[in-house]
């Protein structure tokens, strides 16, 4: 694969003291009390998923996009070296939480771009991984 296709593009909001109190990891960690934030009015941010190996999806689910910032989230697989657009009507759950199922795609990294008003903030991705047996 070609490294700048896999390559993410965000930014990370900095304190006072140019520390980042909330990095990107923060985004894929398996928890929806920690978040990840963007720069204010950055626009838009580009978040690549290496799954580790191919596997088959079947649905994702975004938490901390808050409805009230009027965020757009477009979802890529890559299929062999091309990004395949798909996935944009999101199921909102809750005011900060969007689902998505979808026929199985068979993939191992997940682009998601995040397009919106002031800025960016993501709590968790979790991808639904199908069984293939």
């Amino acid at each position: 694969h070609d490294p700048e296709k896999l390559k993410s593009k965000y930014t990370e909001y900095k304190d006072s003291r140019g520390e980042i109190p909330y990095p990107v990891s923060m985004s894929y960690d398996g928890s929806t009390n920690t978040q990840w934030f963007s720069l204010f009015n950055s626009n838009p941010e580009e978040l690549v998923f290496d799954l580790g190996e191919e596997k088959c999806l079947n649905g994702i689910q975004v938490y901390g996009i808050y409805a009230s910032y009027n965020h757009d989230i477009d979802l890529h697989t890559l299929d062999g070296e091309d990004w395949v657009e798909g996935f944009v009507d999101w199921e909102l759950i809750t005011s900060n939480v969007h689902e998505k199922s979808f026929d199985l795609s068979k993939t191992q990294y997940v682009r998601l771009t995040l397009k919106g008003q002031m800025y960016r903030t993501l709590s968790d991705v979790q991808f639904n991984i199908a069984s293939t047996s």
